[in-house]
């Protein structure tokens, strides 16, 4: 089943996160390049444990942060190859309730991409996304209240330091200076 979903950051489009047929459909709805990664949203961490090979202290520091916040990790075999195009898999929890009864009702993490054709722009507005997108999923779920508008930042771990791979609602700056609390 194909959804989509606001979540803090932007609306989404996705489905199980684990679920292979899911992903491709995703990818073709959106007329995505297959090397173009895709992240999970969780519920809470533990959830996605058994999904990223031993996270660093650093990682684990970054996970309680409680930012719209892309970590990329490196995956375990259990995690879709398609997930994993740039070699990590991204992860973020999500704090938005309606991602997180999808999360629960699946029992599963949520597959998570911008909900819109490859090239347009991402909305964090119901009013602005596609209609023609919207008749290619099973469900549209619609609340504007928690979105930002702004897309989630995407960091990845090299050499003990935080690598700001997109920079979007959180910046470098301020996660130094919340990891130094």
């Amino acid at each position: 089943m194909l959804f989509i979903y606001p979540t803090e950051t932007i609306y989404g489009i996705g489905g199980n996160g684990l679920d292979e047929d899911v992903i491709q459909k995703v990818q073709q709805i959106k007329g995505r390049d297959a090397g173009k990664p895709m992240l999970l949203l969780t519920d809470t961490w533990e959830r996605v444990a058994n999904l990223m090979l031993a996270p660093s202290p650093l990682h684990l520091a970054l996970m309680e942060i409680e930012l719209p916040l892309t970590i990329l990790f490196e995956p375990t075999p259990k995690v879709p190859k398609q997930l994993c195009a740039s070699g990590f898999v991204g992860i973020r929890k999500t704090t938005h309730p309606i991602c997180l009864d999808l999360i629960q009702q699946m029992d599963a993490p949520l597959l998570s991409t911008s909900a819109n054709f490859a090239g347009e722009p991402a909305s964090g507005k119901f009013e602005d996304l596609n209609p023609e997108l919207l008749k290619m999923v099973d469900k549209v779920l619609q609340d504007d209240r928690y979105s930002g508008g702004i897309a989630s930042s995407v960091v990845k771990i090299k050499d003990n330091q935080i690598e700001m791979i997109r920079e979007g609602a959180v910046s470098l700056t301020e996660l130094q200076l919340m990891l130094r609390r």
